[in-house]
């Protein structure tokens, strides 16, 4: 469920996106972190990168401001553990799907996620009551607009079918946090 959303959310974008893009990305199986028992969402069209924790630079400035903008909804943020990330064209489109866990080592299993959208291409949020239900509500995402997201419905990103590797694709930081 969308608990936030706020545009223009990082200062220095393009920056942001340059560190991003800079990072190494692995599918699902080459994931240095992943766990095998996991039922993934699009496990062929994921990309993504190791857990990211940097000392400086924009990405730890986005990162902190994620858990800012989460803290001033009245949210305790405990712990975090942050992924740049983005789904390649695929036949299929990620599934319908709860964030019970990051699905990596360790394990982390998060209350709540706040995405930040660094891709200029406009997408799509889809929440459901149930995995199974039809559409509850659809929130466009715009480039460096930030949302906040609960687990109380089910979700998924779509479109995710465009684009070959985190230069065209829907890259995002994604901030899961307890």
């Amino acid at each position: 469920m969308k608990l936030y959303n706020k545009s223009n959310t990082h200062s220095n974008l393009p920056a942001l996106r340059t560190e991003a893009l800079a990072l190494t990305y692995y599918d699902r199986e080459s994931h240095p972190e992943t766990k095998d028992d996991l039922v993934w969402a699009s496990p062929t069209a994921y990309q993504g990168t190791a857990s990211l924790t940097p000392s400086s630079g924009e990405i730890k400035e986005a990162i902190d401001e994620v858990i800012s903008l989460t803290e001033a909804q009245g949210i305790t943020v405990t712990n975090h553990i942050a992924y740049c990330q983005y789904y390649k064209q695929s036949s299929t489109e990620p599934g319908v799907h709860y964030d019970r866990s990051t699905g990596f080592e360790p394990d982390f299993r998060p209350s709540h996620v706040g995405i930040l959208w660094l891709c200029p291409t406009n997408n799509i949020i889809e929440f459901y009551w149930e995995a199974e239900s039809a559409v509850d509500e659809e929130v466009t995402l715009t480039e460096n607009d930030f949302i906040l997201l609960n687990h109380v419905m089910a979700h998924r990103i779509k479109p995710a079918t465009f684009g070959t590797d985190e230069t065209d694709s829907g890259l995002m930081l994604a901030v899961f946090m307890n």
